[in-house]
């Protein structure tokens, strides 16, 4: 291959910053399913979601503030004319959250501040916010209290959901979380009123045994028998039965005003259920009379591990109540993450279940580890969606102008084939033939599983191959700009191998070029996914991709160097774990667009905004450059053809068939005589445009 001789020269210079803003978030294509267009179809939507509500824009109105404990990433959506709606510009304003996020104003300013996990304990963000701005200031990190022995961390299990409200009526707000155990809820008592007559956060642990609740497992939670666990060396009013010596695995609490009263909701992370205990007592002298250990009775929550936050959803005037999974991964893909946000309304003085996919209904959602392609299925001319999720489905969205329409949630049939997980789209072209092809590859127990894709038959083949090791993900880039696909390879370790792919038959094989290629790990950068391509469309390679937190990263490359530098505004979000990135040119306008596929299921779309002497020529039928050129140069055309260069005696010197559009394509060819040079471009039309160039 013609790169490989600038290869071991590559090295890295010093990052470059500086304010670009040139990627826009996109949502000019409309979605639809058999239940009408979507609302919010790009939204990447989520899976493990921790719904609060704050104003996030200053117009009075609460927002919803969605936490995905999975992908670890923050959503928006805007109350905007009684709908929820995706709001990226306040998303990417919001600070870091980890693990949980509870927001209460707990100064009582006005405006809500966000309470999150911190190793074994609490960090709190005040908000300093001032129309137009969002600021969250890091009040602190952890948050302390008085203990029975000293000052200590105020302890709440990163697994854990904690109560934050004011439990004493007292103007400021306490804390409610389990011990370390996991057995019994402990009262964090808030002494700042009592203290300064101040709403701060002086905590003291007031109560070890609040509510006289010891939890023992899915269906059996003690009430009213004292609190003795034995490994506690507590106080033992009279003899109860011991809990079962489970380790602190996770628990999830909340607490909510029903009839006026304080009813308590708990689940645990071996459970599916939700209990809840009704206090017929007040907040500071709770007595838990009865436990529901399957609510609602009339239709039950089967969630594993629930966490609860209360919100009004549906603008009625009554909290609701969203439901989801707590845990931080989908062990054995147990939950089904297109359906995880119950919505409970309150009806009929009780809460039932309304729908088990509140705003994921809104959004594309194929549910967990979206894998997004455009490729122009049928033939037409256009690029349709795929989307390929974590349990072997590929969804099929044919596109018609700026619609794209649900067609299939199975595309060629292949999870017949029992293809195994986390299935990535990629086209290829491994013969090196100017013919892309669709390919797929998932991950089994046995190891990595190629399949292919006939356009012929509209089938899948399953391809032999023994090359690739666990969680190995095989790409196709064009890496010199000369119109063909290589292969790499991206190892879970974060290093990137450069690989020959060959297909014969039923069978792939796979031949090292160069191990480690750019030695991205030695250099700190580790990618869970990249795109290498011509972002400026004059030749310039860039390589953007995201780390394992999901936070974009961009090299360029000049003058044979790799150097790292500021990534666009637009981009500069955390977009969570197990994040997808593929380029295409999506809005058809010549430039290499961006899309991701989410932790989430679901898609987001970016747009190409730059500027460059190419692009501003963009509706040009053919553009040579730079000319004169030393032998080296790039050819660029708004249609496909057969390009030809001929020598002045009417010789043609070089052919290429299917050259391609709005691709710029360079051209080495320092073996000819200097001298004049004539670049044509004929389509299949019979159109013909013809460019002088010049070597020297």
């Amino acid at each position: 291959m013609k790169f490989l001789h600038f290869l071991l020269f590559i090295f890295f210079s010093h990052v470059f910053f500086g304010q670009i803003d040139n990627w826009k978030f996109f949502e000019g294509i409309k979605v639809q399913n058999s239940s009408g267009i979507l609302l919010n179809p790009w939204s990447g939507s989520f899976n493990n979601a921790q719904v609060n509500s704050i104003d996030l824009n200053f117009d009075g109105k609460e927002d919803l503030w969605i936490f995905d404990r999975v992908a670890q990433r923050s959503i928006v959506f805007r109350q905007e004319n009684k709908q929820w709606i995706y709001d990226y510009a306040l998303e990417k304003s919001l600070p870091k959250i980890t693990d949980w996020l509870i927001i209460v104003d707990f100064d009582e300013d006005g405006k809500k501040d966000l309470f999150t996990s911190t190793p074994a304990g609490i960090k709190v963000f005040k908000n300093t916010s001032k129309n137009p701005s969002l600021s969250f200031e890091l009040t602190a990190n952890p948050l302390k209290e008085e203990g029975f022995s000293g000052t200590v961390n105020l302890y709440v299990a990163t697994t854990d959901i904690p109560v934050i409200k004011d439990i004493d009526s007292d103007g400021d707000v306490d804390i409610l979380a389990f011990e370390s155990a996991g057995h019994i809820i402990e009262w964090h008592q808030n002494f700042s009123m009592e203290n300064n007559k101040t709403k701060g956060l002086q905590f003291k642990k007031n109560a070890w045994c609040w509510g006289n609740i010891v939890y023992q497992d899915c269906s059996n939670i003690y009430l009213n028998q004292g609190c003795y666990i034995p490994e506690l060396q507590a106080y033992k009013p009279k003899p109860n039965p011991e809990p079962k010596k489970l380790s602190h695995s996770g628990n999830a609490l909340s607490y909510v005003n029903k009839d006026g009263k304080w009813n308590l909701w708990m689940s645990h992370v071996g459970c599916s259920n939700v209990s809840v205990l009704q206090n017929e007592g007040t907040p500071t002298a709770p007595y838990f009379s009865k436990t529901i250990y399957n609510f609602p009775t009339n239709k039950p929550i089967t969630i594993p591990f629930a966490s609860t936050f209360f919100a009004d959803v549906n603008f009625d005037g009554m909290e609701d109540a969203l439901v989801s999974p707590n845990g931080s991964d989908n062990l054995g893909y147990q939950a089904n993450f297109q359906q995880s946000l119950l919505r409970l309304d309150q009806l009929n003085g009780d809460f039932q279940i309304i729908e088990n996919d509140f705003l994921q209904n809104a959004s594309i959602d194929v549910g967990e580890n979206a894998s997004p392609l455009f490729y122009d299925v049928d033939e037409d001319g256009d690029l349709d969606l795929l989307v390929a999720n974590a349990i072997g489905q590929i969804y099929f969205y044919e596109r018609s102008s700026q619609l794209l329409s649900l067609k299939s949630d199975d595309f060629g049939a292949i999870s017949k084939m029992n293809p195994g997980n986390e299935l990535i789209l990629q086209i290829g072209d491994w013969n090196r033939d100017g013919h892309k092809e669709l390919f797929a590859v998932s991950q089994t127990l046995l190891g990595p599983t190629v399949f292919w894709y006939d356009s012929q038959l509209k089938q899948w083949q399953k391809l032999k191959q023994g090359d690739l090791l666990p969680n190995d993900q095989l790409l196709s880039m064009d890496l010199d700009s000369d119109g063909k696909l290589e292969s790499l390879i991206l190892h879970r370790s974060g290093q990137v191998d450069l690989v020959n792919v060959q297909k014969t038959g039923n069978s792939l094989s796979i031949q090292k070029l160069k191990e480690d290629w750019m030695n991205l790990p030695s250099k700190g950068l580790y990618f869970q996914s990249f795109q290498l391509f011509d972002e400026l469309g004059t030749g310039q390679l860039a390589l953007i991709g995201l780390d394992k937190d999901g936070n974009f990263k961009k090299l360029i490359q000049e003058n044979e160097q790799w150097k790292e530098v500021a990534i666009d505004s637009d981009l500069q979000n955390r977009f969570g774990k197990n994040i997808q990135i593929n380029a295409c040119d999506f809005t058809l306008d010549g430039k290499m667009d961006l899309l991701l596929g989410t932790s989430g299921g679901g898609v987001m779309l970016f747009e190409n905004r730059k500027s460059s002497d190419v692009f501003q020529q963009k509706d040009k039928f053919l553009q040579v450059w730079p000319n004169p050129s030393s032998g080296n140069f790039y050819v660029r055309s708004t249609e496909i053809g057969t390009m030809r260069i001929i020598d002045l005696q009417g010789n043609v010197v070089l052919v290429k068939l299917n050259f391609p559009k709005y691709e710029s394509i360079k051209f080495e060819l320092n073996n000819l005589a200097k001298g004049i040079y004539f670049v044509q471009l004929e389509t299949e039309n019979g159109k013909v445009s013809t460019e002088k160039i010049i070597l020297q």
